[in-house]
């Protein structure tokens, strides 16, 4: 069967492609149109979508590949005076928590810029399956550290490997771009505050806090994503866009349906556009 991060993504890409007939109910998508009629928010559109393999070396290169594109596009977007906020959803499949699982990524751009506020926020959401799971994880941290208790799809099986580089992450020119120490292990942190996403969502769904994201393919995604973020916002000047990064691990479609979760998702983006609004005002 599908993974069910691929499934959720496929399901955000109708959304933002608008594929969906409001006036067939029996359209298999009408139920995302409702979703989105109660979820949508002028600040948030979705721009994009990726799936990636469940492969380091697949997901090092997206990665890279992503934050490029991004960096690139915010300095055409302020060149050109900013414009409006978008959701920018890139989605990659992995494995974690010592089972098979899935992991999505989802780049959030809450864009608030104008003339007087030039800057755009950007979170980049990934999204994974813990087929153990029984609530929502949103996970706090990732780990400078690859053991993978199975190979990955490329047949790469790393043990107490660092995912970074002593010294900091090379970015698409091969310059180092931050100082910090990447020893085996370091924690790297989310940005953005975990505690009150979790307090917004579990209004409607069972969600929890975590520090623990494996250390396979999903930790892998993450910790690199976080560290991309870090070195992004340490070169941009304040015209350009803030990068965030988070990660949450969802449970199977047996515990939690399809359509719960997509409405999960959608619900915490509109959580993290009003949290990023609200930090940039």
């Amino acid at each position: 069967p599908d993974n069910p991060t691929s499934v959720l993504i496929r399901r955000l890409r109708e959304v933002a492609d608008n594929k969906f007939d409001n006036d067939d109910p029996s359209s298999p998508s009408s139920s995302s149109s409702a979703l989105i009629k109660k979820t949508s928010s002028n600040n948030i559109t979705i721009r994009e979508t990726h799936i990636l393999e469940t492969s380091a070396e697949d997901v090092r290169e997206k990665i890279d590949d992503i934050y490029g594109r991004l960096k690139e596009s915010s300095v055409e977007r302020n060149a050109a005076g900013g414009e409006s906020a978008k959701i920018d959803i890139t989605d990659t499949v992995g494995d974690n928590i010592g089972a098979n699982s899935g992991n999505n990524e989802a780049n959030v751009d809450d864009g608030r810029s104008n003339s007087n506020k030039a800057k755009n926020v950007i979170v980049v959401l990934h999204l994974g399956v813990n087929y153990r799971g029984k609530q929502f994880q949103i996970e706090q941290c990732a780990y400078n550290d690859a053991t993978f208790r199975v190979p990955d799809e490329r047949g790469y099986q790393p043990c107490d490997e660092c995912i970074l580089l002593e010294g900091g992450h090379g970015d698409e020119t091969g310059t180092t771009t931050t100082t910090t120490s990447h020893k085996l292990g370091k924690c790297f942190e989310t940005t953005l505050d975990v505690q009150n996403l979790c307090l917004e969502m579990q209004k409607c769904n069972e969600t929890i806090s975590s520090r623990d994201p494996g250390r396979f393919v999903c930790n892998y995604t993450y910790c690199l994503s976080l560290d991309r973020c870090y070195s992004t916002n340490m070169c941009s000047d304040r015209k350009e866009d803030v990068h965030h990064a988070l990660f949450i691990h969802v449970p199977p479609f047996n515990v939690v349906s399809e359509e719960k979760q997509l409405q999960f998702i959608l619900n915490v983006m509109q959580a993290i556009e009003l949290q990023v609004s609200g930090q940039e005002e």
